[in-house]
């Protein structure tokens, strides 16, 4: 299934009117990652001014209802896209584009998000990213020619490539997207979020936004 089935997803209203939603563990780890890795990012990047949604409780016991799980403020605003097609204006594109540009502006130390993020005290961090998606493969199958190329030629290029420590969303497409008309309203779902380089944000919402923009 195409994104969006990592955890799982329970909206609830509340008898006094508040709304709520709740980001649930499945009991099989798919993508290896935790709500409860997820809490101290998106409560300090909320706390710093980004579109993330309120993160208001954590459950860190996986018994209390089949896994641990986190109680967000819910957002007004529809989904803005899957992976491969999205209905959002170029205005919209813009201003993802501006919460991506304050997200990256923001220091994972000054944060104190050293020790919660993926690659937080690596001393390059991209270099850290390749080398873990490299052993992944060599775990998870067989060798493939033109991937064991791929991985030699982004080796070649890591002296070119800064030394950048910035918050760096990892799933930054518009299907974690929620927007109301032109306006973004949430940036959600930081499981993948890590410390490294932008770019890498800009790369993976090019093929979608760049649909939508020249």
């Amino acid at each position: 299934v195409p994104g969006g089935r990592s955890k799982g997803t329970i909206l609830l209203d509340a008898a006094d009117g508040r709304q709520f939603v709740v980001r649930r563990d499945f009991s099989a780890a798919l993508t290896g990652t935790s709500v409860a890795d997820e809490f101290p990012t998106i409560q300090a990047v909320h706390k710093a001014g980004i579109r993330a949604p309120a993160p208001l409780w954590l459950e860190t016991a996986p018994d209390a209802i089949g896994g641990r799980f986190i109680v967000f403020e819910r957002l007004p605003g529809r989904a803005m896209g899957t992976l491969f097609a999205s209905d959002a204006s170029p205005d919209f594109c813009k201003d993802f584009a501006g919460e991506l540009a304050r997200l990256h502006r923001l220091d994972p130390a000054a944060l104190g998000l050293e020790d919660a993020l993926q690659f937080g005290r690596e001393a390059h961090p991209v270099q850290a990213l390749l080398a873990s998606f490299k052993a992944r493969y060599r775990a998870g199958m067989p060798p493939v020619p033109l991937i064991d190329r791929a991985f030699a030629w982004l080796h070649a290029q890591l002296p070119r490539i800064g030394n950048a420590r910035r918050i760096v969303h990892g799933d930054a497409g518009l299907h974690n997207t929620l927007g109301d008309g032109d306006r973004l309203t949430g940036l959600l779902d930081w499981e993948f979020a890590h410390v490294g380089d932008p770019a890498e944000d800009l790369a993976y919402c090019r093929f979608l936004v760049g649909q939508i923009l020249p």
